[in-house]
């Protein structure tokens, strides 16, 4: 039995949601877990759908809440980063 990428286990975006994307923990596999712990972030798929090119879209733990999230590349090389959106939600909440 092959496991489905959370990417692709929770590909539907609700009308007004956006990248990055927050993921249940339980839509993580523990394969996946340990990848990210080892290289940061994984590959999690191309969304085509959302954007005018193929865009790769990675999964990733943040560093400061823990929350799992897919979200596309911003910036450019080298100060490239991924968002969580916990974080965005909670910058905006303060006011910063």
């Amino acid at each position: 039995m092959s496991h489905q990428p959370a990417f692709e286990a929770y590909p539907e975006m609700n009308a007004g949601e956006y990248y990055p994307l927050r993921m249940p923990h339980s839509a993580v596999s523990s394969l996946e877990r340990l990848r990210i712990r080892i290289f940061g972030a994984i590959k999690a798929g191309t969304d085509t759908l959302h954007f005018s090119g193929a865009t790769d879209i990675y999964l990733f733990k943040c560093r400061d809440c823990g929350q799992y999230n897919c979200d596309y590349l911003h910036g450019f090389f080298p100060n490239q980063r991924l968002d969580c959106r916990a974080c965005e939600e909670k910058e905006k909440r303060e006011g910063n």
